[in-house]
């Protein structure tokens, strides 16, 4: 079967967890196709900054892709220990993409905007097997949940953790989910009918699904990776409606000039389009047009409703991006609508949100 080289699937996974669960271990073991050394191997190639290579915890809001044919087969294949991003993109016919959030709770508002401003279909809440429920768990679930964003939880370091201690914190983990605050029905992923039945009912039944994986061994990574695949997008593409696209990121590229990243909410958006930028601190939309279109680094000449891109702007500084300057789109109108229910989110973690503001 060939796959269109500018249509495939694109699922946002973000993973979550308390720091030291094993979050970015996984991905570099899932990505990279090769196991962890049980000292961090594998996390080292996702690292964007050298106090994250240090420290070994993850500070920003990382991306990392998982592509599947049609087939379902992985397509990753690194290049002396990097991912061309292009070739995946071109053998697939679905890609996950991990927003690799921080674990640490001096980074929460950093895991916050990856939750809100990148829009991930589904959660991946991360638990280490010896460590349990601690931290910045609780939080993060909160967080999914008041979202409204399905969650899924893997359960890692299960080669290094007593059988006694494993089965202790599986117990907690299941009585939280079933607490009238989650309202989840869990279920223990052991086979790969478990994996068909969780994927399929996984959205409209409330379902939880819960994997126990080992980086080191790679115990029951075919049956995390086989449910990734059958995962499906939450977003519909409503291509008859405007053109709207979220701002998440903004860089000034040598030799190509400003480029924004986000994504496309509704319609469709083609190259050399002419979009309205804004709102500015004064309420104002700026014209602008699109001077190229790339999906996941490569050119594409159209993107849909659900899918995210980078686009280069024509004749757009930096400075005329203000922090309010959130959407890009064909109606101005359509931003002003809003329609939201507010739920408090109650955290009970200290932590210091920024210089000058009260502890939490």
């Amino acid at each position: 079967m060939e796959v269109d080289d500018t249509d495939f699937m694109e699922i946002r996974v973000a993973v979550v967890g308390n720091v030291d669960a094993g979050k970015s271990t996984l991905l570099g073991v899932l990505t990279h196709g090769e196991l962890d050394n049980g000292r961090g191997y594998a996390r080292q190639r996702l690292f964007r900054h050298k106090h994250e290579m240090e420290s070994g915890r993850t500070s920003s809001v990382g991306n990392d892709i998982l592509g599947f044919d049609s087939l379902g087969n992985v397509v990753n294949k690194p290049d002396h220990g990097t991912l061309d991003w292009v070739k995946i993109c071109e053998k697939s016919s679905k890609v996950i993409t991990f927003i690799d959030l921080a674990g640490h709770e001096r980074y929460l508002k950093t895991t916050v905007f990856g939750m809100t401003g990148h829009a991930p279909d589904f959660g991946m809440l991360m638990i280490g097997a010896n460590a349990g429920i601690v931290g910045m768990t609780k939080e993060h679930l909160g967080l999914a949940l008041a979202l409204s964003v399905p969650v899924f939880v893997v359960v890692t370091k299960i080669d290094m953790c007593p059988p006694n201690v494993l089965q202790d914190n599986l117990k907690l983990l299941i009585r939280i989910l079933k607490s009238s605050g989650c309202r989840k029905v869990p279920v223990m992923v052991k086979t790969k009918d478990d994996v068909i039945v969780s994927a399929t009912n996984f959205v409209s039944q409330r379902l939880c699904p819960i994997f126990q994986v080992s980086n080191v061994t790679g115990e029951n990574l075919e049956l995390l990776t086989m449910f990734l695949n059958l995962l499906k997008t939450r977003m519909p593409s409503q291509d008859d409606k405007p053109a709207e696209f979220q701002i998440d990121d903004t860089y000034s590229v040598p030799g190509v000039g400003t480029v924004v990243s986000g994504t496309t909410l509704a319609g469709v958006i083609r190259l050399n389009d002419t979009l309205l930028l804004g709102p500015d601190p004064l309420g104002r939309f700026t014209p602008i047009a699109v001077k190229s279109i790339h999906r996941k680094r490569m050119p594409v000449p159209e993107v849909r409703g659900g899918q995210t891109a980078s686009f280069a702007l024509k004749k757009v500084t930096l400075n005329l991006l203000h922090p309010a300057s959130v959407n890009m789109g064909r109606n101005p109108y359509s931003f002003y609508k809003l329609n939201f229910k507010l739920k408090i989110l109650k955290v009970s973690t200290n932590f210091l949100l920024s210089r000058g503001e009260r502890d939490c």
